[in-house]
Parts: structure tokens; C-alpha cells; sequence
């Protein structure tokens, strides 16, 4: 289907790993462009370079933007490879990143962006069961979505501005573990709010937690 939409798009491609390993170790030297090691992936080098490929029952080949490197410890020609598959012309290629980075580099740039865009969207899909709308009326998962999205908002405020330096980030479902599912009442007066959390069966590191959470979100 998307080979007949024409559409624009960059995708992982190692589930033809093996056909497309092979086509790498065609390429000759000069084609591969060095990038430099990587010491946070634990890569002492690392190339890439472009070669294009017809997938299987498509009419039209794609641009195949090959990945390879040598990781730390590992003698040299130990190669590991890992490629993207992409309609992206070098013209619809932002010119910045291009005077900046050769082709190759810059769309493992953008599958890079767009990778971690969507890593951002991981933890609230997941553990707030977001992948699979439970509805098959329009409505109905408009109101759940419009629902998520206020708890994604009061959810990133307290993964990141309320709980504990230590605890910043937190996954939701730890979020809702170790500070909502405290059973308690709130007594308000024309000038005070308290509230009062039960003792019971709440284990002391989880108390201290709570209360430092709620004295920051009293500065917030």
C-alpha cells in the first residue's frame, strides 16, 4: 500500500536484516562515510552509507541507508549493521542539516528526532492502555482521550515538578502506586485544608515520599 501512495516516510528496516546485510557488504569501501565512535553506545567507529533496494512484491526500489560499526573490545571488520528503509530525497532534506551532515547522516538524524518524539508518548500509552481504543464509537474514545490527556498533563507535573529528585520521571503506574493509592480525607476551613492519610499498612518510606510530594506541590 505504501508503495502505490507514494508517501514520504523513514522506517526501520532490519526485519530484512539478512537480504540487506548482504547488499551492505557489496558496497565498496569509498561508499561508506565515516561517522566516529560513539562512547555512550559503547561504538569505537561507526559508517554509514546509501544503496537502494526493491522490497519484495513492490513496483518501485527505496533508498536503503545503511548503519554499521565495530562496538568496543571487538578486532577490526567485526561489523554490526543496522538499516533504514526511506522515500526522503536529498531536496526535501532540511539544506541546514545537509550542509552540516552528508545524506546518510541526516536521515538517521530524523528517524533519530522522530524516534524520540515518539519515545515520549511510550509511557503514558502503555500504562495508561492507550494503544487500543475500547470503543468502536467515535464519541466515546473522544472522551477517553480528551480524559488521558488532562491526566497526562497532572502526570507530567508530578513526575517532574512535585515527587522527589530521585523519583523524577517515574512511570505512571509507579506514580499511581506510591502516591495515589494512599486511602485519606481532606477537611477544608474557610482558611486551612488538611489531609489526613491513613497510617495503616502504609510503610514509612512511602509516607516521608507523600509528604515531601505535597509540601512541593503547596510551592507550585
Amino acid at each position: 500500500m505504501t508503495d502505490a501512495l507514494h508517501w514520504d516516510f523513514i522506517v526501520c528496516a532490519n526485519q530484512q536484516r539478512d537480504v540487506l546485510r548482504r547488499l551492505a557488504e557489496e558496497q565498496s569501501e569509498w561508499a561508506w562515510g565515516e561517522t566516529g565512535g560513539d562512547a555512550r553506545r559503547g561504538r569505537r567507529t561507526s559508517q554509514v552509507c546509501c544503496s537502494t533496494h526493491r522490497p519484495e512484491g513492490w513496483n518501485h526500489p527505496v533508498t536503503i541507508v545503511a548503519r554499521r560499526w565495530i562496538e568496543e573490545g571487538r578486532r577490526d571488520g567485526a561489523w554490526r549493521y543496522s538499516f533504514l528503509a526511506t522515500r526522503i530525497e536529498p531536496g526535501a532534506v532540511p539544506k541546514s542539516l545537509l550542509e552540516r551532515h552528508r545524506y546518510p547522516s541526516a536521515i538517521w538524524m530524523l528517524y533519530g528526532t522522530k524516534q524520540g518524539r515518539e519515545n515520549h508518548y511510550k509511557t503514558p500509552l502503555c500504562d495508561f492502555g492507550l494503544h487500543h481504543p475500547p470503543s468502536c464509537r467515535l464519541g466515546v474514545n473522544q472522551a477517553l482521550y480528551a480524559i488521558a490527556t488532562a491526566a497526562v498533563n497532572v502526570a507530567m507535573v508530578m513526575r517532574y515538578r512535585v515527587v522527589a529528585r530521585e523519583e523524577r520521571g517515574i512511570a505512571f503506574w509507579r506514580l499511581r502506586d506510591r502516591y495515589f493509592r494512599i486511602a485519606g480525607r481532606v477537611a477544608e476551613t474557610a482558611r486551612r485544608l488538611t489531609v489526613r492519610l491513613s497510617g495503616a499498612n502504609v510503610d514509612a518510606l512511602r509516607q516521608v515520599l507523600w509528604r515531601k510530594a505535597f509540601a512541593a506541590a503547596g510551592r507550585l
